[in-house]
């Protein structure tokens, strides 16, 4: 089953200014994700949690991998995906494992 964090809606809706077709991609890769036909690279340093990132193409703009976004899920029981965070490439580099480390908690309580 697939879970948004209230903070990836958040940044989805930012980021959906921008590019209109971010939504339908989103849950197009969250399918894909969901179903097993895609997995995205995991992120060390997380003992308890499974946490990963996957590359999402911005679909209206053909610049490459380095217009896109990156997402990032945690993987429990399996089954659940929790979508934690979403960024653009072009804004932001990285996320600390500190802050990943916030969205999994707040994701929890």
């Amino acid at each position: 089953m697939i879970f948004f964090s209230k903070s990836f809606v958040r940044e989805v809706k930012k980021l959906s200014k921008k590019n209109r077709g971010l939504k339908k991609d989103v849950i197009t890769l969250a399918n894909q994700i969901e179903s097993q036909k895609v997995e995205g690279d995991r992120i060390p340093g997380f003992s308890n949690d499974v946490v990963l990132k996957v590359r999402l193409q911005n679909a209206e703009n053909k610049k490459g991998k380095s217009s896109g976004y990156i997402i990032i899920y945690c993987v429990q029981k399996k089954e659940d995906y929790y979508f934690l965070s979403i960024y653009s490439k072009n804004e932001l580099s990285t996320l600390t494992a500190k802050d990943i480390q916030k969205y999994i908690k707040s994701m929890t309580q």
